[in-house]
């Protein structure tokens, strides 16, 4: 499947059966774009309605704290339901074996754990990269208020030797 080439790194641990562990993740790649996407499409949606939302009643409410931004936070979220997602996966379809040599501790079920976190840190920081992009990239979602345009600041002197 092509979009395997997403988790790529995410290398056959050494339990692994190797032709069920690449039907896994032909099967898991799906559930993970679909929870990446989904969490970019509520992070975005509840910015622009939050930025919306704001308003500047005094002249000090330009320089307050940009608020909206931290539903990027939720990024967070959608890393931890992909992580628990595979672990449940993983762990009910039994594609590590139980005699699989461990990875961190004793315990066999090391290798979900470890590639759970990886998972958790990947899909958080993919899911926030991708937010802030369309979140800065698209025009509409950020009100005119809130935008930095240092233009007139930077051409006053000129408006001022006139």
């Amino acid at each position: 499947m092509r979009l395997q080439i997403l988790l790529s790194w995410l290398g056959q641990p050494k339990g692994a059966y190797p032709d069920d562990w690449s039907d896994f993740l032909d099967i898991f790649v799906v559930t993970f774009c679909l929870v990446v996407a989904l969490t970019v499409l509520m992070t975005v949606v509840f910015y622009a309605i939050s930025a919306r939302q704001k308003r500047i009643h005094f002249p000090a409410d330009v320089f307050a704290a940009y608020t909206p931004m931290l539903w990027l936070l939720l990024s967070v979220v959608g890393g931890l339901v992909v992580a628990l997602l595979f672990n449940h996966f993983a762990s009910a379809q039994d594609y590590i074996r139980p005699d699989a040599p461990p990875v961190l501790g004793s315990d066999a079920n090391d290798a979900r754990t470890v590639y759970a976190i990886y998972l958790f840190a990947y899909s958080g920081a993919l899911c926030a990269a991708l937010s802030w992009v369309l979140i800065t990239a698209v025009p509409w979602f950020t009100p005119r208020e809130f935008k930095y345009r240092p233009a007139p600041f930077l051409h006053e002197r000129k408006a001022r030797a006139r």
